[in-house]
């Protein structure tokens, strides 16, 4: 898969190797189908918390989050529009390609 492609794009084909429906893959993460189907389709962003938990279940999800979907998210949550921390950033581009997720279930 390569790699400009789009987050949204990149989980739809995880789930779907995976196995999941988007209605059981929204089941086992206690959300709705509606919102796999938007982050499926760019409109949203999982939070790393989820995303965590997205991994775990369909593997690495190997696609680019553009910043303005991150930068609206983070609005959307009340957050500051930027994450200045490298290392936050480099916690949640691990996670969304599958490396530290392991070490994330066990905290």
């Amino acid at each position: 898969m390569p790699v400009t492609e789009t987050f949204g794009a990149a989980l739809r084909v995880a789930r779907e190797n995976a196995g999941y429906t988007r209605e059981a893959l929204a089941e086992k993460l206690g959300r709705t189908a509606q919102t796999v189907i938007a982050w499926e389709s760019g409109i949203s962003i999982p939070r790393p918390t989820t995303m965590t938990r997205l991994v775990a279940l369909v593997g690495p999800i190997d696609g680019e989050i553009p910043a303005d979907r991150v930068i609206a998210s983070r609005a959307a949550q009340g957050l500051p529009p930027c994450v200045e921390d490298p290392t936050t950033l480099r916690r949640v581009a691990d996670l969304v390609r599958g490396a530290g997720a392991h070490s994330a279930q066990a905290s």
